[in-house]
């Protein structure tokens, strides 16, 4: 898909950056990083390369991490990871995998059943991962398996779980 508006790579390169300074000096900001993982959400659809290359994958699960228990984060992270993750280049996987990307994934598979997008994006991002072996026996052995069957097993209607 071709970007409607170019956006130079300093720019974004700069917004990568700014997410990772949030999570360093204002993580208790959650309202900032939101929106600044909704910014890089709507990037994916036109840059991933280019956020990919900037480090966007660690700064994503290193907010994740931070706040696990938040549901927007989570859900923001998730829909990131799906949208990044690739049955064409391992290399991102690996990347996405080795960061803890998997577990953070499985994680919010398993804390927030009721939220169908996280549901959906958990499953559409795990089943990108799983095309390697490794990753296939890494979600399988963090129960990431049994909680993509329970969504589908839950949301029989969202056909993009299967």
């Amino acid at each position: 898909r071709d970007n409607p508006i170019p956006i130079p790579d300093n720019d974004i390169d700069l917004m990568v950056a700014i997410l990772d300074l949030v999570i360093e000096c204002d993580v208790e900001n959650v309202a900032l990083m939101d929106r600044m993982l909704n910014v890089i959400l709507s990037l994916c659809c036109f840059c991933k390369e280019v956020l990919i290359q900037f480090g966007v994958i660690v700064v994503v699960i290193d907010c994740m991490v931070e706040h696990e228990g938040n549901e927007l984060i989570q859900q923001q992270g998730c829909a990131i990871l799906a949208l990044l993750a690739s049955t064409e280049n391992l290399q991102v996987n690996l990347s996405i995998a080795e960061t803890d990307g998997i577990d953070m994934i499985v994680s919010a598979l398993a804390g927030f059943p009721e939220n169908v997008q996280i549901q959906t994006d958990a499953c559409r991002a795990l089943s990108h991962l799983s095309i390697d072996h490794e990753s296939r026996m890494l979600i399988c052995s963090q129960g990431g398996l049994i909680l993509v069957v329970n969504a589908m097993n839950k949301y029989p209607e969202h056909m993009e779980l299967l």
